[in-house]
């Protein structure tokens, strides 16, 4: 069931819309041109300082969508009953399931998956604990901007307290600029408008520049503690916390919780079980975003340092996934020199 009409569906799109090939593989998603706007193959850092690191890939590592048109490519596929143009506007247990008022009906239901992002309305009714903390996004995106196609930047520090700060090309000349916050002392607006500024002054924007679009919104923080089933109830996404704290995407995560929860309801089998490594992955993920919050621009400056040895570059290129750093993390830890060597980059630190 959806609440808006089906032309409709996706918008307004509060994505950076930036997915792994490796994760919509595992979604045996294929990439179809209707909702792929270009593809690239590594990753730009940088720090406060200037000081920067490069992860450059083969291959082609992660595809900049059309979020839209991806959700609707999606909805296409669906060969089942739905519903546009309906809102739920609540939810009740009932001896039979569940009672959904939809308008002035009621429907019925002996199972229920909420899938409703950020609004928890619904799943909190029903006994869902709902999150506290919330990543404040930002986003512009422009064309008239001097930019690498096959390259992401990710700034980090004070740029951008809590997050990061990005720029995903969607084309030539065009980007998607924006940032998130995470307990900052000023607004995001605030944090953009700094950003946009020092982009400018390092000669990044072309002449003649145009914002295209704005968006923007809150990323919920994911927390281990969170239940994704209440019941026959269930939730999933945005609405389930499935969100990765390193970087605030949760398409994938959420795509993978779907499938098995699909597969659970089909089989009667349990869902927090089937998805026990995905939330080790995101606590994985926290715990990486709780290190990387403790770190002030010089520490981001050393771990520039760090990113540009071979060795370290090597294995990220080899490792690194965007979904899952559960197999970095513990190539990291079978490796002594490795180890030695990021202490040694971050010593003062720890």
């Amino acid at each position: 069931m959806e609440e808006k009409q089906e032309g409709q569906l996706g918008k307004p799109a509060n994505c950076a819309g930036l997915f792994s090939a490796s994760g919509l593989k595992r979604l045996e998603i294929e990439p179809d041109k209707s909702f792929i706007l270009n593809k690239v193959r590594g990753a730009r850092f940088f720090s406060a300082d200037g000081n920067s690191a490069e992860i450059n890939g083969d291959e082609d590592k992660a595809y900049v969508v059309d979020r839209a048109k991806f959700d609707q490519y999606l909805a296409s596929l669906y060969n089942g009953e739905k519903h546009f143009g309906e809102k739920c506007e609540a939810v009740k247990k009932t001896e039979a399931g569940y009672g959904l008022k939809v308008g002035k009906e009621t429907l019925t239901s002996k199972k229920i998956v909420f899938a409703t992002g950020i609004d928890y309305a619904l799943p909190k009714s029903l006994g869902f604990i709902v999150p506290e903390k919330f990543i404040q996004t930002i986003q512009y995106e422009f064309e008239g901007l001097d930019i690498d196609p096959e390259f992401v930047e990710l700034h980090l520090g004070s740029v951008a307290p809590g997050f990061f700060a990005w720029v995903i090309p969607t084309g030539e000349e065009k980007a998607r600029v924006g940032l998130g916050v995470l307990d900052a002392s000023k607004k995001p607006l605030e944090y953009m408008e700094a950003f946009l500024n020092k982009l400018k002054i390092g000669g990044r924007f072309k002449e003649k520049n145009t914002i295209i679009e704005k968006s923007g919104g809150p990323i919920p923080l994911f927390a281990s503690e969170l239940g994704w089933s209440v019941d026959d109830a269930y939730v999933v996404g945005d609405a389930g916390w499935q969100v990765k704290a390193t970087t605030g995407g949760g398409v994938i995560m959420g795509g993978i919780c779907a499938r098995r929860l699909a597969e659970c309801i089909a089989s009667g089998g349990d869902y927090n079980d089937a998805t026990s490594d995905i939330r080790k992955e995101l606590g994985n993920h926290l715990m990486a975003r709780r290190v990387a919050n403790k770190f002030g621009d010089e520490e981001y400056s050393h771990m520039m340092d760090f990113l540009k040895k071979p060795d370290i570059r090597e294995m990220l290129e080899k490792e690194g996934d965007m979904d899952f750093v559960g197999p970095l993390i513990k190539a990291a830890m079978k490796n002594p020199m490795m180890l030695m060597k990021m202490m040694g980059s971050f010593g003062k630190f720890f």
